[in-house]
C-alpha cells in the first residue's frame, strides 16, 4: 500500500481495503468538508480507554495522514497475527484501548497541497487571489475558504485573531487565519460534535514539525507524568507554545473547555511539506506514542 501523496480519493481507496481485509475495523464519517468530502474515522480496539488521533489539520502536513494510515494497517496485520506492537501484544492493547483515528480533517486543503487546482475549481478565484498557483505546495495550509482549521477553535480566539492582524493576517489567508467566528468551519464542527457526543480518554493531534511535544498547562501530576512518558517514548522534547500558536487551537480547547488531556505532536524535522522519504523514519516515534499512551 503506497501512501505517498496521499490524497482523499487515494485515503479513501486505502481505508476501503483495509476494511476489507479486517472486519474488525469500523469505517464511518464524523463529517463533511466545505467541498463535501467525508471526514473519515477508523475505529479499531474494544477497550475501555478511547483514545482520538486527529492527522492532517493542517493541508501540507498530509505525511501525518499516512502515518494514521499506516498504523491502521500495521496494527491490523500484526492484530490478525498475534503479533506483537513495538514490543506490546497487539491484541491487549486491542482489549484496552479502542482508537477513533480521523486520518485527513482538511481533504480539501490536501487536495490543493497535492493536485493543485485549475480554473474549473470552484474556489480558485478565491485561493489563486490568496497565493499563486505556483506556491501552493510549498505554502498552503489552510482549508479550501482560507481558513487555518487549527486556528478555528474556541480557546483564545480572539487573542489569537488579534495577533494574526499584527502580521497582516485579517482575512482568508494560505495560514494563520481564524476564520469569522470559532467553529465556523464544517471540519471543526465536526471534531467538536464527536468529542462531545465520545468520553475520550486522551486525544493526540498529529502534525509537523519541529520534533517535539505540546502538552496542555495543567498541573494535574498524572497529566505531567503521561507528558513526560511521551517524550520518553519518542525522544521528542516537551515545549510550550508562544504566540499566535498558543490560540485557538484543537488541543487547547480540548482540554479548556471539555476537560479532555490531549497533546500536539510535531513529527519529524526540516521544511512542511516533509519528504515522503522521511515517513519510515517518523514511524518509529509515532508508533512510540500510540503505545505508550495506551498505558495511562
Amino acid at each position: 500500500m503506497n501512501l505517498d501523496n496521499l490524497d482523499y480519493q487515494k485515503l479513501t481507496l486505502c481505508l476501503k481495503r483495509l476494511t476489507a481485509s479486517y472486519p474488525f475495523l469500523k469505517m464511518f464519517s464524523v463529517g463533511k468538508s466545505h467541498m463535501q468530502r467525508e471526514i473519515w474515522c477508523i475505529r479499531v480496539g474494544k477497550g475501555a480507554k478511547k483514545i482520538l488521533i486527529i492527522s492532517a489539520h493542517h493541508a501540507l502536513e498530509w505525511i501525518t495522514s499516512a502515518l494514521s494510515v499506516g498504523f491502521v494497517r500495521d496494527f491490523s496485520y500484526l492484530l490478525k497475527n498475534n503479533g506483537r506492537f513495538m514490543g506490546e501484544d497487539a491484541c491487549d492493547i486491542y482489549s484496552d484501548a479502542e482508537f477513533f483515528i480521523i486520518p485527513m480533517l482538511n481533504p480539501d486543503g490536501v487536495d490543493i497541497v497535492i493536485n493543485s487546482v485549475d480554473r474549473t475549481h470552484p474556489y480558485y478565484k478565491t485561493i489563486t487571489s490568496i497565493l499563486p498557483l505556483e506556491k501552493l505546495s510549498a505554502c498552503w495550509q489552510a482549508n479550501i475558504r482560507g481558513v487555518d482549521l487549527n486556528h478555528n477553535y474556541d480557546c483564545r480566539f480572539y487573542e489569537g485573531v488579534n495577533l494574526a492582524e499584527i502580521s497582516g493576517i485579517t482575512g482568508p489567508h494560505y495560514t494563520r487565519y481564524s476564520g469569522e467566528h470559532p467553529f465556523s468551519e464544517p471540519e471543526t464542527q465536526s471534531i467538536k460534535t464527536l468529542c462531545e457526543k465520545i468520553p475520550f480518554r486522551f486525544a493526540l493531534a498529529f502534525h509537523t514539525q519541529g520534533q517535539v511535544i505540546y502538552p496542555g498547562d495543567w498541573k494535574d501530576q498524572w497529566y505531567i507524568n503521561t507528558s513526560r512518558a511521551l517524550s520518553e517514548a519518542s525522544g521528542y522534547e516537551l515545549c510550550v507554545p508562544e504566540g499566535v500558536a498558543g490560540c485557538s487551537g484543537f488541543k487547547d480547547w480540548a482540554m479548556d473547555s471539555i476537560n479532555l488531556p490531549s497533546f500536539t505532536i510535531e513529527f519529524g524535522y526540516g521544511k512542511n511539506p516533509l519528504p515522503f522519504s522521511q515517513f519510515e523514519k517518523l514511524k518509529e516515534p509515532c508508533y512510540n506514542i500510540i503505545k505508550e499512551i495506551t498505558k495511562h
